[in-house]
């Protein structure tokens, strides 16, 4: 009981937190759009304001434009800062919220294996049901122990594969002295 209570805490917990990384994201997408916005507003002014200067119709720019090169590529680089900021932001609010979702996703498990538990544990099942999941268990640790054993016999024989070119090499070299 005591634990289940505990995993509910945890995944209320969890399911705030990862409100809040849904605002955050929602928010730095809104700001993103506005950016967009504002350099799509800021090149149409420039073109209006090359038109003007070719004798078109002189129309007020939306915003200021900066009056030399010099000062629009600054504001541009400035802009680009910003909004890569923003994708940082995003992208990370983005990573944040995922790991949470994960995070949920196990404490559902885990709530839903303890209403299991709870459901059986009168019953005469639970001995089986104990037996399965240590034998389940015994398989993950076999398949890890198998995984990182290939990877060391892939490791070494990369090992010994260098060693004899190796020796092929000095071979090579000491059969030209």
């Amino acid at each position: 009981r005591e634990k289940l209570e505990v995993l509910k805490q945890e995944y209320y917990g969890l399911q705030a937190s990862s409100s809040e990384a849904a605002a955050e994201l929602r928010d730095a997408r809104a700001r993103l759009r506005e950016y967009d916005r504002l350099e799509g507003e800021l090149d149409q002014s420039v073109l209006q304001t090359g038109a003007a200067a070719l004798g078109g119709v002189l129309t007020p720019p939306a915003v200021r434009v900066p009056a030399s090169v010099e000062a629009r590529l600054k504001q541009c680089v400035s802009l680009s800062a910003e909004l890569i900021a923003a994708r940082r932001v995003a992208d990370e609010l983005r990573a944040t919220l995922a790991a949470r979702e994960a995070e949920i996703g196990d404490l559902r498990r885990g709530i839903e294996q303890a209403r299991r538990r709870t459901q059986f544990a009168a019953s005469p099942q639970t001995f089986l049901i104990d037996k399965i999941e240590a034998a389940e268990g015994g398989a993950r640790e076999a398949e890890a122990r198998a995984a990182a054993a290939a990877q060391e016999a892939a490791d070494r024989k990369a090992a010994l594969d260098a060693a004899h070119e190796q020796q092929k090499l000095l071979q090579g070299d000491l059969e030209r002295l």
